[in-house]
């Protein structure tokens, strides 16, 4: 048997394989999210992040390069090419991948700069590669997305990182809106956390001066990702009949397929327990509220449908109050309250939180 199969023998069985199964099952998750909402429900064509379709493997001595250039049809397919002699630093450096063409399809004799460290127990994504010359044009290579995998990385479970992809993908659409910007995905992650501190601060000044639900809805119609950061469609004011008008109901892609989220939003200065510690009539009349619409869309079920396409089993998210308003043992009850049920509950201030927190897991940077 010659070198050259010796060694793709060796690491078919014992590198490649693992690998080869990861991205096979991690893009037909992905694809299974992307089909799972009905195309009208996207309000702008799908983000560009999420890459569907030929996966080229290019294995090295430390690792193996997989770069995909997206199809049409969406159909996925995986080609191996032959093992290379060098590391993936080499093969980005000198590998005919990495050239870069214009916008007519002209190659360049520019070249990508990438170099890493610790390859060999690295998992390291890339996309939207683009190089501008000093004349102002750009350059990219034929690839659309691309990533790394050291040979003694640990494989995350596919449909997690094929869920926190199809999310991560919407963030910075809701966040940035018409003025996304950034042709590289470390671009767009960096321009939108900057967007999201600016909103965050903007946030917190208006809720320390506001008293009236107004008020802070006035912001939240304005930026509905403050309630969900990657939601994939809003629906304001949405109207159960004649009998409930909701303050949001938006779509998000949970765990277990699309889910929509009913959400009322009282005021930030309601109080949610008595002085006895019970809770108050005010706050049990809005988490009653919850209950009545869950109640109204069971029996108007095929009529909401119409309406909102996928809908399922839905959720309702009741925010009201601040933190300071409580202590540790009403908190506990208040978590005890809404656990293990359809329902949530978050004070204005654990929205921030839940903000700051789901934008810094889903960027990628």
């Amino acid at each position: 048997m010659g070198a050259k199969k010796k060694r793709i023998n060796s690491f078919s069985k014992d590198k490649l394989e693992p690998i080869q199964k990861y991205i096979t099952a991690y893009m037909y998750s992905l694809r299974a999210l992307v089909r799972s909402i009905d195309e009208e429900l996207y309000d702008v064509k799908l983000p560009n992040l999420l890459s569907l379709g030929n996966a080229d493997l290019w294995p090295c001595t430390d690792g193996v390069v997989a770069l995909i250039i997206k199809n049409k049809t969406d159909e996925i397919s995986l080609n191996v090419n032959p093992p290379l002699s060098g590391t993936v630093n080499n093969f980005l450096l000198t590998g005919k991948a990495f050239n870069l063409y214009d916008k007519n399809g002209n190659p360049t004799k520019l070249r990508t700069a990438i170099r890493l460290e610790n390859t060999l127990e690295s998992i390291i994504d890339f996309g939207g590669i683009e190089i501008k010359s000093s004349d102002g044009k750009s350059y990219r290579p034929k690839f659309d997305n691309g990533s790394i995998y050291g040979w003694k990385a640990k494989l995350p479970i596919p449909d997690d990182e094929a869920l926190k992809d199809f999310r991560s993908s919407f963030v910075p659409r809701n966040i940035l809106g018409k003025e996304e910007v950034g042709s590289t995905q470390d671009e767009r992650a960096t321009i939108t956390k900057s967007k999201a501190d600016e909103l965050l601060e903007e946030y917190y000044n208006l809720l320390d001066s506001a008293k009236k639900e107004e008020d802070i809805q006035v912001f939240l119609g304005n930026h509905p990702e403050f309630l969900y950061p990657d939601y994939i469609k809003c629906y304001p004011k949405f109207k159960l009949g004649e009998d409930y008008i909701t303050d949001y109901v938006l779509l998000v892609q949970g765990h277990n397929g699309p889910e929509y989220v009913f959400v009322e939003i009282e005021r930030v200065d309601k109080e949610i327990f008595t002085r006895l510690g019970q809770f108050s009539s005010s706050f049990t009349q809005a988490k009653d509220q919850l209950l009545n619409w869950d109640n109204w869309l069971t029996k108007n079920h095929a009529y909401v449908s119409g309406k909102l396409p996928n809908l399922f089993k839905p959720n309702f998210h009741l925010v009201v109050g601040r933190d300071l308003s409580m202590d540790k043992e009403q908190k506990e009850k208040i978590t005890s309250e809404f656990s293990s049920t359809t329902r949530r509950f978050s004070t204005y201030d654990d929205l921030a939180t839940r903000f700051k927190t789901i934008v810094e897991q889903l960027l990628i940077t």
